[in-house]
């Protein structure tokens, strides 16, 4: 499921693109499992500046991971228990807040799906 939400912004970036506002409400899934990004309206010209799309794919992670993000925008997950710190999804989730693109995210991405068996990556 990320590696579709981070091909669907770098495709609005490729557009000369940023969206502005996107959560996990904001993401839609057809029947089949594809992934959608929605409120396209809220996109804006991309500026010279870093896009921040980096930073909503961390939010974007936690609430899938925790189901919600934390009030003062630090990244992280409470439940250590659940999600030990070493583990795919963290590990991804804590890269998100140094990548310098989504092209970095991605690299991450497909370090640990191709490092390591499809079941140590997927939500348990």
């Amino acid at each position: 499921m990320d590696v579709q939400i981070l091909n669907g912004l770098s495709y609005i970036e490729t557009q000369g693109l940023q969206h502005a506002s996107l959560d996990s409400s904001g993401i839609l899934m057809d029947t089949n499992g594809h992934i959608k990004i929605g409120r396209l309206e809220r996109c804006t010209a991309r500026t010279k500046e870093k896009p921040h799309h980096t930073d909503m794919v961390g939010s974007i992670m936690m609430e899938l991971l925790q189901n919600y993000t934390k009030d003062d925008g630090i990244v992280g997950i409470d439940n250590v228990d659940r999600w030990p710190s070493d583990s795919p999804p963290v590990t991804f989730l804590s890269s998100t807040t140094s990548a310098s693109s989504l092209k970095s995210l991605m690299k991450v991405w497909h370090f640990f799906s191709s490092a390591r068996s499809t079941s140590d990556i997927l939500l348990p």
